[in-house]
């Protein structure tokens, strides 16, 4: 009789082992995950059609907090501005452009505690304008992102400053 609960235990040990390693979510994974989405919504292929573009937007809206706050150093592209003006900002510089290739990499999470987080990283954009104009911008990042109904979104979105000669 011992040796059946020993056994379970054991059992229940390690069930509770195997789900903290394969089932339990790394919020730093969800908040990584969030930004390379935000850089795939935010890319345009060559032959993307109107549609694809609308589902995009509507994807991409779910990723930016009600209100996000920019520091890009222009300032047209500083200030507060809704989701709804930030998906409808990115969709008129698509517009300029023949296709886009916008990649987050290098991405540094902290946790500042279980609804807040920042992140630095690289943001690397490729495109190739209406006119046939190739652009290639690397640019350091960092955003700041809440835990809202379950999930992650920027609230705030900067561009480090770059020393320049």
């Amino acid at each position: 009789m011992v040796k059946k609960f020993i056994l379970i235990d054991i059992l229940l040990l390690v069930g509770v082992v195997a789900y903290f390693v394969f089932f339990r979510t790394d919020e730093r994974e969800l908040v990584k995950k969030q930004l390379i989405e935000l850089a795939r919504l935010s890319s345009k292929g060559e032959s993307e059609k109107t549609t694809t573009m609308i589902i995009k937007n509507q994807s991409l809206q779910k990723i930016f907090a009600p209100e996000c706050e920019l520091h890009f150093g222009i300032n047209m592209f500083d200030g507060k501005f809704s989701n709804l003006q930030l998906v409808n900002s990115i969709s008129q510089a698509n517009m300029y452009l023949q296709s886009s290739v916008i990649k987050a990499s290098d991405i540094e999470v902290f946790l500042i505690d279980e609804q807040n987080a920042e992140a630095d990283f690289t943001g690397e954009f490729k495109g190739r304008s209406k006119s046939g104009e190739y652009i290639e911008e690397v640019r350091a990042l960092s955003a700041k992102m809440q835990k809202i109904d379950g999930e992650w979104v920027i609230t705030a979105i900067t561009i480090q400053k770059v020393l320049e000669k």
